[in-house]
């Protein structure tokens, strides 16, 4: 944040949130997925096992965040309500970042043991449902939710009424969560 001489205050946007900000983390995998699909690792339990490990990361990444440190951070007296909502902004980022990772692990590793092991597993629903919610949060949610903090920090509070965004994203991170426990119960009875 700078102060210029006519009094305004700018934001340095230091946080770039688009639909491609998860692509090389997202690439690498892809890339390691590859390498195992040819190299046919017999072993499906080595699969399951990431997956599972992807998973419970995820979890633990959401629940670590959504559901605890964003509201934390502003029970501290000396958290005012601009740099809480700053420091949110670059946190929130990185769990974008972190989950659209997961996620593309996952969804790699559900392929791998679908078509290289031949198992026909019939994926469950949440597997959908988690993904759906987290493009929706990555490409709409997240993105005017950036909006209505750069104007918190800027000016102390929000012209804008879109609150109920606020409640839009509590309600996909409880959906996200309760999804991403039932797909570690589903692959967990993968392992033979």
């Amino acid at each position: 944040m700078s102060y210029d001489p006519n009094g305004e205050i700018k934001i340095k946007d230091d946080v770039p949130y688009n639909s491609y900000m998860f692509l090389i983390p997202s690439l690498l995998i892809i890339g390691l997925t590859n390498f195992f699909y040819n190299k046919q690792v017999k072993n499906t339990n080595i699969t399951v096992f990431i997956a599972i490990a992807l998973n419970f990361c995820w979890a633990g990444s959401l629940i670590a965040i959504s559901f605890m440190e964003a509201w934390v951070k502003f029970r501290s007296p000396l958290v005012t309500k601009q740099i809480g909502v700053s420091v949110g902004r670059r946190v929130f980022y990185g769990l974008n970042l972190i989950e659209c990772t997961l996620a593309t692990g996952l969804v790699c590793c559900m392929i791998i043991l679908n078509k290289v092991r031949k198992l026909n597993i019939n994926i469950p629903y949440s597997m959908y449902s988690v993904i759906i919610v987290l493009i929706l949060d990555v490409v709409w949610l997240q993105p005017n939710l950036d909006l209505r903090a750069r104007e918190i920090i800027a000016e102390g509070t929000s012209k804008s009424t879109k609150l109920w965004i606020h409640f839009v994203y509590v309600f996909g991170e409880i959906v996200k969560l309760a999804s991403i426990i039932n797909n570690g119960m589903f692959l967990t009875s993968l392992v033979n």
